[in-house]
């Protein structure tokens, strides 16, 4: 697991740092460092989409909610306002989007309710799984980048834009390998959670 974490790691990272330094603003709105987050987010999330169709009850509960997460995440990240797409931004940004999401949310909360028991023993033997740790690593790294975006900690501000995506492309990176790890530990087990 240390070679598919840490190498692609180690490579976006210089890679990401060598175009800054030669001048290629990776870190830009759209730019590729946000193209990857998008597509490791929807990865990420469609892997755990498809476990929640072959899991049992609490599985479903579980994995519909980490596959939520992820494309609640890739809406937030998704910029697509400059490409004038009136009818896909209304649903993708602002009001109208917090309110269908917030109801998604509000319903994986029901489905979890509904079964918190059975859920919540469920949820806390998967969080000593491999794919489990690296999803709170995710979580860790996302917290790291709100840090660093609203706290301005570099000079100039560039510096401080280009860290904070380097970190939220690493957190991606963690969150699709986490789906894939947990797919393939389920494949190897059989089913349910």
């Amino acid at each position: 697991m240390f070679a598919w974490v840490v190498l692609p790691l180690a490579f976006w990272n210089i890679a990401s740092l060598a175009l800054m330094v030669v001048g290629g603003n990776p870190e830009v709105e759209n730019g590729p460092l946000e193209d990857l987050q998008v597509l490791f987010l929807l990865l990420g999330g469609v892997i755990f989409l498809r476990e929640m169709f072959g899991a049992n009850a609490a599985g479903r509960v579980i994995f519909g909610g980490v596959a939520l997460l992820h494309f609640t995440i890739l809406l937030l990240e998704l910029e697509l306002r400059e490409f004038n797409l009136p009818v896909v931004n209304f649903f993708i940004n602002g009001r109208f989007r917090d309110i269908w999401v917030g109801a998604l949310w509000l319903l994986a909360l029901v489905f979890f309710l509904k079964r918190r028991g059975e859920v919540w023993a469920a949820f806390l033997r998967w969080l000593r799984s491999p794919g489990a740790r690296l999803l709170v690593a995710a979580g860790f790294l996302w917290l790291v980048s709100g840090v660093v975006d609203k706290a301005d900690l570099f000079e100039p501000h560039l510096v401080n834009e280009f860290v904070e995506e380097v970190v939220e492309i690493n957190a991606t990176w963690l969150m699709f390998v986490a789906a894939m790890w947990n797919r393939r530990q389920r494949l190897l087990a059989g089913s349910g959670t």
